[in-house]
């Protein structure tokens, strides 16, 4: 997921990207899958793991990557680092950790899921 990340934030054109979708919505996808991926990873695929700090850490993590990633885009022609941009990723992160901690909740209340 961060490769991908990474490939995106090193593409100079962005007209690829259709004009429905706002730069902000898709960073907060984007985000929202990666905290999703690093805490599952941080729980070491285990439900039992996923715990609030774990998400914390992994939000912490996925924020870290965004300030990386806004610093990469310093260096692309035609892109600029915004702090917008960020707040979207540390939202979208938290978002994805959030996810997972609901579906730990209803998995250990026995919640009928889909």
């Amino acid at each position: 997921m961060m490769a991908v990340l990474f490939a995106a934030s090193s593409a100079s054109d962005t007209s690829a990207v259709p004009a429905v979708f706002s730069d902000k919505v898709l960073h907060l996808g984007t985000y929202a899958l990666l905290g999703l991926t690093v805490f599952h990873a941080f729980a070491d695929g285990r439900f039992e793991r996923l715990t609030p700090g774990r998400a914390i850490w992994a939000v912490l993590f996925c924020i870290l990557y965004g300030i990386s990633d806004e610093f990469h885009q310093s260096f692309v022609p035609g892109r600029t680092p915004d702090a917008k941009d960020l707040i979207a990723d540390g939202v979208g992160a938290a978002l994805g950790a959030a996810f997972l901690l609901l579906v730990r909740a209803a998995r250990l209340r026995n919640w009928r899921i889909g």
